[in-house]
């Protein structure tokens, strides 16, 4: 048995005692229990320590956008326009003429207007007043050195930072017109008009091999795009590999006193060869936001799940398709859930009644039946293991599919993406090559909003996007599957 509370003590003392009582009561998300406050109201209690320990996310995981903002270029409009040069006009030969240069045709070079949509990024943030008095009185009397305002304000520009960092990578126009195109949906546009590939599929194999770096990279480098790759992106687990199993003639490694013929020790960057090039260097960069578990943003960011409701349903079926990509050794039951989106939030995951079951040659089709508040924008799509669990932990990301306009949203699983798989970026990011660039209207800028109640209202805003003029230059590995990968999407 335990002894009355100090609620009871303070309560039972009457008169000034009841009053205590009451302020130890009566603010929002106060409470008593101190082991139990979270969010703003954490910050709420006099803090010992001198310093907030923070484990969140740094300036430093911000690696591609913290390149391209020292070469960024100014824009003056939402809708920024540049006349790019994509050929001289003529060809390999086509300058062979007589000692006279009669008959020669008149050329011109190859121009086209780029337009480029620039993205709004913004997130909202608010303080209670008291919370900030607090504080600041805290503050003033030295049991703390942070402001609750100021901790807010950084959280607010590091979640900007990363959505913005992310979608240099991922982020998709045609699934949601808000968002930017970033790398992989540009160099897939690019890819689809092009004859050379610059898209490399794994099918779930193993990034240890040198064939598929230099393949990339001579691709990149060849006529007509003269790319030179300059840096590869990898997921921290796919880096291992390469440090573990990369030969010899290509490895750059970390410590420059180990000989470069010393395989199994952490590497710096990566050397090759192709046209024009010599023997190129690429640095060798193990990105956060290149991960093969892409788990639903439900299990991994709960507080981001809001009012929108989940998919009302979701069906599959399977049934033979040309296009399809699943084989024999890949025949089996799978699991499928899906989260509806809106701007900032997900829904909850809604699974498929049961297993679907599929055949080599077969492809399935899922039906998502939108949710009854149907304000959603779009859905993330995502596959369990074969012959896996229908449990959240057990189903990995493969697509995100804009909503129909009308009525039940249709996709179509050909096995393109595995799931549990990342991805490897090639890229020719030097500034001299202008291939890669970040416009901007407007940096980072904190605006005050309107005061409705008792708290501190402000946005931190931003306004840029990412602009690759010629996406030939840059190169993209798909479907890669660590060696050691604990979750394995076909139990191999």
């Amino acid at each position: 048995m335990y002894g009355p509370s100090l609620l009871d003590v303070v309560n039972a003392l009457g008169g000034s005692g009841r009053e205590i009582a009451k302020a130890l009561t009566g603010s929002v998300n106060a409470g008593t229990d101190l082991s139990q406050l979270t969010g703003a109201g954490a910050l709420r209690v006099e803090n010992l320590d001198p310093v907030l320990f923070s484990v969140t996310v740094e300036n430093k995981h911000f690696d591609l956008f913290n390149r391209l903002l020292p070469n960024k270029r100014e824009s003056m409009s939402l809708l920024d326009q540049q006349i790019i040069k994509k050929g001289t006009g003529g060809f390999p030969g086509s300058a062979v003429s007589t000692e006279t240069a009669t008959g020669r045709p008149e050329r011109q070079g190859d121009y086209e207007r780029l337009l480029t949509q620039l993205g709004v990024f913004a997130d909202y943030r608010n303080v209670g007043v008291v919370t900030g008095i607090q504080g600041l009185l805290q503050q003033q009397a030295g049991a703390t050195n942070f402001s609750t305002v100021a901790e807010e304000n950084v959280n607010a520009a590091l979640t900007l930072l990363e959505t913005v960092e992310w979608s240099c990578f991922y982020a998709d126009r045609g699934v949601n017109d808000l968002e930017i195109n970033g790398l992989l949906a540009q160099i897939k546009a690019a890819q689809a008009t092009s004859t050379v590939q610059n898209l490399i599929d794994l099918r779930g194999g193993y990034f240890t091999d040198h064939e598929q770096i230099a393949k990339l990279a001579a691709n990149i480098a060849r006529r007509p795009q003269f790319g030179q790759a300059d840096l590869l992106y990898t997921s921290t687990a796919c880096k291992g590999d390469l440090d573990n199993c990369l030969i010899s003639g290509y490895r750059v490694n970390l410590d420059s006193a180990v000989p470069n013929t010393v395989t199994g020790v952490p590497m710096k960057g990566i050397r090759y060869s192709a046209a024009g090039i010599g023997e190129g260097y690429m640095d060798l960069v193990p990105h956060a936001y290149i991960e093969e578990d892409k788990l639903p943003v439900c299990v991994q960011a709960p507080n981001s799940v809001g009012p929108q409701g989940p998919p009302a349903a979701v069906a599959a079926s399977a049934a033979n398709l040309t296009s399809s990509m699943f084989v024999a050794s890949q025949s089996g039951n799978y699991y499928y859930a899906v989260e509806a989106c809106q701007p900032g939030q997900v829904s909850a995951l809604t699974f498929i009644p049961a297993a679907v079951a599929v055949s080599a040659g077969e492809a399935v089709t899922l039906a998502i039946t939108p949710s009854a508040a149907n304000t959603e924008t779009d859905y993330r799509i995502y596959r369990g293991r074969l012959n896996g669990t229908n449990q959240p932990d057990d189903v990995r990301l493969i697509a995100r599919v804009a909503k129909a306009t009308n009525g039940t949203t249709t996709f179509v699983d050909y096995n393109q993406v595995i799931p549990g798989t990342s991805e490897a970026f090639m890229l020719t990011s030097a500034p001299q090559k202008r291939a890669l660039t970040w416009i901007q209207m407007l940096p980072l800028t904190q605006y005050p909003l309107a005061q409705t109640d008792l708290s501190i209202r402000w946005a931190v805003l931003l306004l840029g996007a990412l602009r690759i003029p010629d996406a030939r230059k840059h190169g993209v590995i798909t479907n890669i599957l660590p060696e050691n990968a604990a979750w394995r999407p076909f139990n191999v």
